[in-house]
This record gives structure tokens, C-alpha cells and sequence, in this order.
């Protein structure tokens, strides 16, 4: 079984490895995306990261999309109800969408594929 560690994650956009030009992924049924030719630059320093526990509404408007971002903060027993609190907004350009939207398709189907092998490979055994 293979388990999704930070590399495994960072490689399934371009099913090879590390971060690549995500908007010359053409693998699979991709059409090439339109527009420029786009290169991550290296950082020095890791990027940092946020935890968030979903996402709880979305505000778009023409050019822009912001996530509002929510932590679960506790549980109201008296109404059986989990107690969320927007923490954080994310703001996007419109234009970022479908790269987003694609990056989760590759995770997807890296995920279902995973699923696939592993129990391939334990039907392999059986025999």
C-alpha cells in the first residue's frame, strides 16, 4: 500500500517529480492550458502552512474568488452541532480556478489509481 506523503502529493501534478510547470501539464486528457509559459522559481525557505479544516462559503465576483477558510473549534451538545469559526480567506484570481480545479483531478485520479494497484496487488496474493 502506498501512502500519500508530501512528495507523493507534490509529484501528482506532473505524475514525475517535484513541482513542474503546472500549466504545461498535458498529461492524460488535459487539453495544454492557454495563456503563458509559467515556471515555479525555487525558495529558499519552505512556504508556509495553514491549517484548515474546510472551506465554508465561497464570495466571487468578475476577476476574483475568496475562500472563506473554517477550523473546527469545538461541539455545542446541547445542539448536537459542530461550532466552526472562519479563520482564514484565501484569495484567488479567477484565472487560478481551473489550475486548482486540475491539481485536485490529478489527486483524484493518483488516488483512485493507488487504490486500483493496491488492491490488484492483493488479489495478486490471494492466488
Amino acid at each position: 500500500m502506498q501512502v500519500a506523503t508530501p512528495q507523493r502529493i507534490n509529484n501528482l501534478n506532473s505524475g514525475k517529480g517535484g513541482y513542474r510547470d503546472m500549466a504545461e501539464n498535458t498529461e492524460g486528457n488535459q487539453a495544454p492550458t492557454e495563456g503563458p509559459k509559467i515556471k515555479l522559481a525555487a525558495n529558499p525557505t519552505p512556504p508556509d502552512e495553514i491549517f484548515i479544516d474546510g472551506v465554508a462559503g465561497i464570495l466571487a465576483r468578475p476577476g476574483l474568488v475568496k475562500l472563506d477558510c473554517y477550523r473546527v473549534v469545538g461541539i455545542d451538545r446541547s445542539d448536537n452541532a459542530e461550532v466552526r469559526s472562519v479563520t482564514h480567506r484565501l484569495v484567488l484570481p479567477s484565472s487560478a480556478i481551473p489550475e486548482m480545479v486540475r491539481l485536485f483531478q490529478n489527486m483524484a485520479r493518483a488516488g483512485r489509481q493507488a487504490a486500483d494497484d493496491a488492491a490488484a496487488g492483493g488479489a495478486e496474493k490471494e492466488d
